[in-house]
């Protein structure tokens, strides 16, 4: 055990203990890692938060390990904890030394101490983000500047060297308020509530994040923000904080200007079209480079307006993850989907209307891409009704009843509207809709017959059979080996006779009927059982159960005749068991048709107010 130093002092409040050892080893006319060894721990230890060489410090100085560990920091993998806020190593000053003179002014004057040690360091000082003393509302003052490694975090001999005169560092600081960044940040630290967008990211990705939106929003590309001091880290701070506190929104409205300015500037400056990297500029290097998930909100917020605003598809990819689907097309990647040069592609756009008024450069105009690639599929890809007859491998009439029924639909363009053209796309998808459950077949028989067959045995349309195999209702569909497309389908006439002829009983279901009373669906089901609702069965004709539906005039005759206790009890607000004993002193006893059904039933005309 270590007894108590004869020359000791009290930690102060907002003081982290390694300045605290500072201030100690000073007091004991030493620098602050000599002494610690001397004492039986590490100066390191002590700043990466090791309890045991806490507890030392703790042992030897008489001050309690709570008091130690109040504002003290502690090493959590790459990261640092501090206060319940997890920083990194950016966010913490070692090699610079801040701090308010006028609170070094105060803490000289309020101490019997000398000024070398009366003078402490607080923890917000620290914070690389944090440049303004919240207490006195001035910029804080550089006192040491690049220390070397081994004098870091000393806090007492940098102090001492760099303030020979605390009057006149506070007649030229800087007043200022602290920066929106800098003010969220010291509440966040002390614990009070914020209610800001940045509350869902570590304590360092929210500062880094309004600092780099901040440095874009001021100075572009012309700096980083780790290269910003003073009054511009102040502003960047200001700034970023404004941008990104409000969230998505806020994010994506100073996106959406930044995309406009940019692509002004290259405009002007004689540049081609750019993507998102170009334009976002260090915002989408820096978070490409920062792998960290923790920037994924950050990350998300960029790609939706990537996707939403550049003409990203397959192929590209955003922060390294590849793109699945598209949103908008360019002129370009139209050029590239579909191989035609710029003027075909303009020529269709501007004869289909989407280049009726356009200003700025052609190449930065976007197209919803379902709506654009329709119609290039239908320019592109689209044939004449002899070749989509051939195609799909139909006769002119079966065509014609397609067409007809609106199975298959028929395309004009604004520019020439007497001409029919049909998308293959769509004829493909019509055909491999009606393969999807067909079963290979080597020959017809009886039960095998093809669609024309069908029709004529059922005196129904093509059209019917058709659509009752793209809904799947018919039990089997085959397919002939030896024939193309429509003409090899065959299907059951048994079937296609049977779906014609069965009719499904008028009425609504036990679920319906349930919703409209109030009444549990099996309960429901239990009174048309006994006969009390009057129901009719039949048997599904695309599943083959049996069903039952209900006469709806009889449900109404049910219910005027009988209620329930739980309805009964809900329109009069009153409890169930207080009600039900009521009725039982009067002698009112539930209707004995209805016992056992799994709900409590009263005729109407027993209960004095059942209506």
């Amino acid at each position: 055990m270590f007894s108590p130093l004869a020359l000791r002092l009290p930690i102060m409040p907002d003081e982290p203990p390694v300045y605290f050892l500072s201030r100690l080893a000073a007091r004991n006319f030493m620098k602050a890692r000599p002494f610690a060894m001397d004492m039986g721990f590490t100066f390191n230890g002590v700043e990466r938060g090791d309890q045991t060489a806490i507890d030392t410090l703790a042992a030897v100085s008489g001050v309690s390990v709570a008091d130690l560990n109040a504002c003290g920091s502690r090493t959590v993998g790459d990261r640092i904890m501090l206060k319940g806020q997890l920083l990194d190593l950016n966010s913490v000053r070692r090699a610079r030394v801040q701090a308010c003179p006028e609170c070094l002014r105060h803490d000289v004057a309020s101490s019997d101490l000398p000024s070398s040690v009366a003078m402490y360091g607080r923890v917000q000082w620290m914070l690389n983000s944090v440049e303004t003393c919240e207490k006195h509302g001035i910029a804080l003052v550089t006192i040491a500047d690049k220390l070397p490694e081994c004098e870091c975090q000393d806090w007492s001999p940098a102090a001492a060297s760099g303030l020979d005169d605390i009057s006149a560092l506070v007649k030229t600081a800087v007043a200022r308020r602290p920066s929106r960044l800098e003010g969220y940040l010291l509440d966040r630290l002390n614990e009070k509530p914020a209610e800001s967008w940045l509350d869902g990211l570590p304590f360092y990705a929210a500062e880094q994040t309004a600092r780099l939106f901040g440095t874009m929003a001021l100075f572009r590309d012309s700096t980083t923000p780790f290269s910003l001091y003073d009054s511009n880290k102040y502003s960047a701070g200001e700034i970023g904080f404004d941008i990104v506190n409000g969230g998505p929104s806020d994010i994506l409205s100073f996106l959406t200007d930044l995309k406009r300015d940019q692509l002004q500037s290259r405009h002007a400056a004689g540049k081609k079209t750019a993507g998102p990297a170009p334009i976002y500029g260090r915002l989408y290097s820096r978070l490409t480079l920062m792998d960290d998930p923790a920037y994924n909100p950050v990350r998300d917020i960029l790609t939706e307006h990537i996707m939403s605003h550049f003409p990203m598809g397959p192929g590209d990819d955003i922060f390294g993850t590849p793109v699945t689907s598209r949103r908008f097309h360019s002129i370009l990647t139209l050029q590239k989907k579909y191989d035609k040069g710029d003027r075909t592609v303009i020529k269709i756009l501007t004869d289909e209307g989407l280049l009726k008024e356009h200003a700025g450069n052609l190449r930065d105009m976007l197209f919803d891409a379902p709506t654009t690639e329709r119609l290039m599929d239908h320019m592109v890809k689209s044939v004449s009704l002899a070749e989509a007859q051939k195609r799909i491998n139909v006769t002119a009439n079966v065509m014609n009843t397609l067409r007809k029924d609106k199975i298959i639909s028929r395309q004009c363009t604004e520019s020439d509207a007497t001409r029919d053209r049909y998308s293959i796309v769509e004829l493909d998808d019509f055909v491999r809709r009606l393969f999807v459950d067909a079963q290979p077949v080597d020959s017809d028989s009886a039960n095998a017959v093809c669609l024309m067959d069908a029709s004529a045995r059922n005196r129904c349309t093509i059209s019917v059979i058709v659509k009752f195999i793209l809904d799947r209702k018919l039990p089997w569909v085959g397919s002939r080996n030896d024939v193309r497309g429509v003409a090899s389908i065959r299907v059951n006439p048994g079937d296609v006779s049977q779906l014609l002829a069965r009719q499904v009983p008028i009425g609504v279901h036990a679920f319906e009927a349930g919703t409209y009373l109030k009444i549990a669906p099996p309960v429901i089901r239990r009174i048309a059982d006994r006969g009390l609702i009057k129901g009719t069965c039949y048997v599904d004709p695309l599943s083959g159960r049996k069903k039952m539906v209900l006469s709806t005039d009889d449900i109404e005759r049910f219910n005027a005749e009988y209620v329930t206790l739980f309805n009964l009890a809900r329109a009069m607000r009153r409890q169930l068991s207080q009600l039900r004993a009521e009725l039982t002193a009067q002698g009112i006893l539930p209707a004995k048709e209805t016992i056992g059904v799994g709900a409590t039933f009263y005729r109407r005309s027993d209960v004095p107010f059942g209506n």
